[in-house]
């Protein structure tokens, strides 16, 4: 069974069971923030009795104690789940089952929503202003939320175990031309905001001031496109180069965000050829290292550094194609163990600058979500929460209505 942010247990010397309700976990050293780490999906607690009859291996198997019981997937369509009656709070899901669409294109999303097939709208990049002020002028009743969220960063990842994507200087180079207000205007219709590692409203943000002095972020983009053509001279690539493919999954989201950063790179000559694949595809030529660059959309579970820094960067959790560092593992590890968070949080900031300028991972905006949602309500806020798939749509069955949100 393929482990999943294995770096967040790095730290854990050895785990005792007590009694059937309770267990014991020792660390090597101080953690701040294993409890958090704890709390995130990636830490759901398995069936030993379901691993050891299927081999280590779950697959799409469902088994678990939360408020909703797995009823039908069915790829590139929909996900339907239905109340768990075993649940430990007796009066809770509110909701009957929750089936969750997927509907790729713009139109037929604001279309099941404008027709009422749908009670909830969730979408990534989120519903632009134009779309949510035809929404509000058709008087349907609908109500739409922008938030900013942990969740909904996008950044560029380079397969290092190609050339010339193990070169520093041509990373480098990728990240500097790149446009991000431009990018948010274009590819992301205005839902997003300039940041590094961590959202504006995080308290371990790097200060605005600061992530505009990082390279890449420069107001004046011809003076990046010049310095990003220097960097490729030095790495032998003067004219440019054939980068091989800019891997995406096929949707609005990633389709418009590799037009956008296609233009970007041929400003210094560099030219990727797109390549469309579904998730489970895309999850496949990933593992299997066949591709050269794809851009993603990734986000925090909880507001605390190890969080990303270890499950995006630290050395013990990146794939093998990953661009390594071990002054950056080590940097990592010991903002980990740090009791002072004003102390820590100068350290992160260090990492966060350090990342961005050796061009590993670079990040290129924070998507501001945009929920849109009939005012009759559809669930109380934080009782039910799918991450969804690619620019999901959510149609929510009711057993009774209450007049708060429920986030897909």
């Amino acid at each position: 069974m393929a482990l999943t942010r294995l770096a967040f247990w790095k730290t854990l010397d050895k785990a005792e069971v007590i009694d059937p309700y309770t267990f014991k976990l020792t660390l090597k050293r101080s953690q701040p923030s294993f409890l958090s780490l704890l709390a995130i999906g990636f830490s759901g607690m398995l069936s030993k009795k379901d691993l050891e009859a299927n081999n280590g291996d779950l697959g799409d198997k469902q088994n678990g104690t939360g408020p909703f019981m797995f009823v039908d997937y069915t790829v590139g369509v929909s996900f339907e789940v239905k109340k768990n009656p075993n649940y430990y709070k007796e009066d809770r899901p509110y909701l009957d089952g929750v089936k969750q669409f997927i509907l790729p294109d713009d139109n037929a999303r604001l279309a099941a929503i404008r027709t009422k097939q749908i009670d909830l709208l969730f979408s990534f990049p989120g519903i632009t202003a134009a779309q949510g002020k035809t929404l509000e002028q058709a008087n349907i009743g609908v109500r739409i939320d922008r938030v900013e969220t942990l969740v909904g960063l996008d950044y560029l990842a380079f397969n290092g175990k190609h050339k010339p994507y193990d070169n520093k200087l041509v990373r480098q180079a990728m990240n500097i031309v790149v446009d991000r207000p431009g990018f948010i205007d274009v590819a992301r219709q205005g839902n997003g905001k300039l940041a590094s590692l961590f959202p504006p409203s995080s308290p371990w943000g790097l200060p605005i001031d600061e992530v505009m002095k990082l390279p890449g972020w420069n107001p004046d983009k011809a003076k990046d496109i010049t310095l990003a053509k220097e960097l490729l001279a030095k790495a032998g690539y003067p004219n440019g180069f054939d980068g091989g493919t800019l891997l995406i999954r096929a949707g609005q989201t990633d389709e418009d965000a590799a037009s956008y950063l296609q233009q970007e790179f041929l400003k210094i000559g560099i030219k990727l050829q797109q390549k469309r694949v579904d998730s489970t595809v895309f999850g496949q030529l990933t593992r299997a290292e066949d591709f050269d660059v794809y851009p993603i959309a990734e986000g925090n579970t909880v507001d605390d550094p190890d969080n990303i820094l270890y499950g995006q960067y630290h050395g013990t959790n990146l794939p093998s194609w990953g661009v390594k560092d071990s002054k950056t593992d080590e940097l990592i590890d010991k903002q980990s163990e740090m009791l002072n968070q004003e102390e820590r949080k100068k350290l992160v900031w260090e990492i966060d600058k350090k990342l961005q300028e050796d061009g590993a991972r670079p990040i290129i905006y924070h998507n501001i979500n945009a929920t849109c949602f009939f005012n009759s309500g559809c669930g109380r806020q934080g009782e039910s929460h799918l991450l969804p798939r690619r620019q999901g749509v959510g149609h929510l069955h009711l057993r009774r209505p209450v007049r708060q949100t429920c986030v897909l």
